[in-house]
């Protein structure tokens, strides 16, 4: 078995050093992911290695630059489990490693960086950066999870001249496409090149084995960001000023630049919610309004089109998360305007803000729990968050449906939990069936480590993975690291980190 870090090298041994002027910073933070994500790397080894490789570019990066690039990609998203590019079977999940593995601190910033502001000065000598080799795989690897189904369409010219998909296209699992891609040298051009030489499309998100149409989507985790009434350096320049979170960003071969947006959202309804926010957030350079719906076609990397290719630009750059970027963006709002005509015409009977009772609690509120110590605040709670995990109410509070609830703890051990979960279950005479319901609903997790800042970014991250409804934290004084007597301490805590979550 060739250890992870030796199998990193020979990985890396193939890549042209970074250039500076020639896309050197996204290629130096590529290979900071491959290191972090890639082959699982703890932050020392990677170290180790990305010094190696610091050794071919040119200019050299300083130790600092190469920590910051370090510390990004240990906090970016990876949908295919850390350890995807491991060749001996091991591979890493979200939070979970054969050991321990340290993680690089977030960075610390009580506001968001200057490019989430949303004012841009948009760079019309922008240099693009260079393609990245192997693009039709790497798109793949990047935006896919292993079993999801991706949809790829060649191109045709219809009667007026313009590019349209040939027919619904094919619906392959993302093994299948690789196996394909694996037998050809990774060109795809090899078995799906049309005579045209009218480009491929691909779905920008996974749908089922087979399937073709929104509804059909088994993930809503991308929407496609396009302008047309840019130059293409003006688009490159827009996206890595906005800070906007991207799975891909490819070059069409045409006119325009693809950015593969992640908005993470666990449904449509936040889907569409999530797209809004991007289209009226970039308005002012008129995106293209029709690439809205969830299974849109995109242009796949590696591809012939025409004269040019379709190109890979960059994978996994901007904000860590959607959440992150929008919360960075809503500090710098002057707040919600409302007018007397709304507040008239506001239903509370049919508010769809309402989570529980009769608008009791609302998306985006919150509820304090208070009592002395040992009067059974912790035993309360669980028992609300099973209830409500069921559908059912508790003291005449009503879920608006089966809620599921991440419980964030720092009090209580396995034992503590398992007592008071087992009354809980017990008293309430749950079926096989709703035992299920309850396990699925209510994540506990036990976070005896980050206070303040730290805290509210891993809470960030728990959110990002589980979607829950409601969020506990139990105690809060365990978790805002200073003294909650002090207003300041508070108001940061609560309304400047967590608040924005």
């Amino acid at each position: 078995m060739i250890p992870p870090i030796d199998q990193a090298r020979r990985y890396l041994s193939k890549f042209d050093p970074a250039v500076s002027g020639q896309g050197g910073h996204d290629k130096t933070y590529h290979v900071a992911c491959i290191l972090i994500n890639g082959f699982g790397l703890g932050i020392d080894e990677a170290r180790a290695v990305f010094e190696e490789y610091n050794q071919t570019c040119s200019p050299r990066w300083s130790e600092s630059e190469l920590e910051h690039k370090l510390s990004q990609a240990a906090i970016a998203p990876e949908p295919k489990g850390r350890g995807h590019l491991l060749r001996n079977g091991v591979s890493f999940k979200f939070g979970q490693s054969d050991k321990p593995r340290p993680m690089a601190p977030p960075i610390r910033r009580d506001e968001p960086p200057k490019s989430f502001a949303g004012k841009y000065e948009v760079d019309a000598f922008a240099d693009i950066p260079d393609p990245i080799p192997d693009a039709t795989r790497e798109l793949i690897r990047a935006a896919f999870a292993p079993g999801e189904g991706i949809r790829i369409a060649q191109a045709v010219s219809n009667s007026e001249g313009k590019e349209i998909p040939k027919d619904a296209g094919v619906t392959l699992s993302r093994e299948e496409w690789l196996r394909k891609l694996d037998s050809n040298d990774g060109d795809v051009n090899k078995f799906m090149r049309t005579s045209d030489r009218n480009g491929i499309f691909v779905s920008v998100n996974p749908l089922r084995i087979g399937g073709s149409k929104d509804a059909d989507v088994t993930s809503y985790r991308h929407c496609l960001l396009e302008f047309d009434a840019i130059s293409q350096e003006e688009q490159w320049s827009l996206i890595k000023q906005s800070g906007i979170p991207a799975t891909a960003v490819i070059s069409s071969g045409g006119k325009s630049i693809h950015a593969w947006v992640n908005v993470d959202a666990k449904d449509r309804s936040e889907f569409n919610e999530r797209v809004k926010l991007v289209y009226e957030h970039f308005a002012e350079w008129k995106p293209d309004a029709k690439n809205k719906n969830p299974s849109r076609f995109s242009r796949l990397p590696g591809c012939v089109r025409g004269k040019r290719r379709q190109e890979l630009l960059a994978v996994q750059i901007g904000a860590p998360s959607f959440s992150e970027w929008h919360a960075g963006l809503t500090t710098e709002s002057v707040g919600q305007i409302t007018s007397i005509a709304d507040l008239l015409a506001f239903d509370p009977s049919t508010d769809q803000n309402t989570v529980l009772g009769k608008r009791w609690l609302c998306r985006g509120s919150s509820c304090l729990v208070v009592g002395q110590s040992g009067l059974g605040k912790s035993s309360f709670a669980i028992q609300a968050a099973v209830t409500w995990a069921l559908g059912r109410p508790l003291f005449g509070i009503t879920p608006v449906k089966p809620l599921k609830s991440l419980f964030i703890q720092a009090e209580n051990d396995f034992g503590d939990l398992a007592e008071m979960v087992q009354g809980v279950v017990t008293g309430l005479g749950c079926t096989p069936a709703e035992l299920k319901l309850i396990n699925e609903n209510v994540i506990i997790v036990r976070d005896t480590v980050h206070t303040g800042f730290e805290f509210a970014r891993a809470v960030q991250r728990l959110i990002d993975r589980y979607k829950p409804d409601l969020v506990w934290f139990d105690p809060l004084l365990s978790f805002i690291g200073d003294d909650i007597s002090k207003q300041a301490v508070c108001s940061q805590f609560l309304r400047s980190w967590l608040g924005p979550i």
